[in-house]
């Protein structure tokens, strides 16, 4: 597991993230929703943001544009402890 400390800003604001980023494996796949795009909503200075997310194959890293810009290359060597980062953009 990787535990990230994120520094960016967004939309002209100072933000602070706590990132995990860990492998899964489902015991039953029919649990989840695994295909497609699933939403979500975050709030940015009073203001309400729309989020999509989906479920990326490990192997399928290198083709979808991800942030933070050094996560597909943590994610590709993921370790069993747990391994602190700190991004400041």
């Amino acid at each position: 597991m990787d535990l990230g400390n994120l520094f960016f800003t967004w939309d002209r604001v100072a933000c602070h993230q706590v990132g995990l980023y860990y492998l899964v494996a489902l015991v039953n796949e029919t649990q989840i929703q695994l295909e497609g795009s699933f939403f979500g909503q975050d709030w940015l200075d009073g203001k309400t943001v729309d989020l999509e997310y989906s479920w990326v194959e490990q192997s399928a890293l290198n083709q979808i544009e991800l942030y933070p810009i050094n996560a597909k290359e943590r994610l590709m060597r993921i370790s069993q402890g747990i391994e602190h980062f700190v991004d400041k953009k």
